[in-house]
């Protein structure tokens, strides 16, 4: 008798199936990726402050890096954010990114910047090796990726940015570059007082108690 187009369809499925071992444990087929992890320093040459009229300040000067503002320093008005840019050289060329952490270190707050301007947020910017007038509000590739910090607690605080490091791959960039800033616009505080986070960047890794700014990739070779 031959066997009829059901039973040729049940022996068809039951042939695609994985073969079982003894005792009905695995074939052991689902082996894990190999992964590995590679931390980056932020370039102390390419990171800093820039003001809200496009003055940049890369300098190693103690706390001179800062996210907020000084109105009791400079002006009310005087609003500054930071820079921080990544070098990828030495992630593998074709690797595949499976995890991307900005780590950045807040060493101390000034005033009461978290409830005048709200949480630290960042964007991710295009790099330029330059910066500018552009940088305070510019040269974005996407804005508001994400809230990095919301207290003064000292210590790293961290923020996934798996997508746009391996954006930054895909499109055969060098560097990836964020910009931290307070959501809230600065000119509406205008209280004349110092409102500020000092966020460490690499000229000042040194500081007591504190670490330099990271971005920790993980990828499959």
């Amino acid at each position: 008798m031959q066997p009829t187009p059901h039973i040729l369809l049940v022996l068809c499925v039951l042939a695609t199936l994985p073969l079982l071992g003894c005792g009905g444990g695995g074939s052991g087929s689902d082996t894990p990726a190999v992964t590995e992890s590679i931390t980056l320093n932020s370039d102390p040459d390419r990171d800093g402050r820039v003001s809200i009229s496009g003055i940049v300040d890369f300098s190693a000067a103690v706390f001179n890096a800062y996210t907020g503002d000084r109105g009791a320093d400079v002006a009310p008005s005087y609003v500054c954010r930071q820079l921080y840019a990544f070098d990828l050289g030495d992630v593998p060329a074709g690797a595949r990114i499976v995890r991307a952490t900005l780590r950045l270190y807040q060493a101390r707050v000034v005033g009461n910047p978290y409830s005048d301007r709200g949480d630290v947020i960042v964007d991710h910017v295009d790099y330029v090796g330059d910066p500018g007038l552009d940088s305070y509000d510019g040269q974005d590739l996407s804005r508001n990726i994400g809230t990095i910090s919301t207290t003064v607690d000292e210590g790293y605080k961290t923020l996934d940015v798996t997508a746009h490091v391996a954006w930054n791959l895909t499109a055969g960039d060098s560097w990836s570059q964020f910009r931290l800033r307070f959501w809230r616009s600065g000119l509406m505080i205008t209280d004349g007082e110092n409102d500020y986070a000092n966020f460490i960047d690499g000229e000042n890794d040194d500081w007591i108690a504190s670490g330099p700014p990271e971005l920790v990739v993980v990828y499959e070779p």
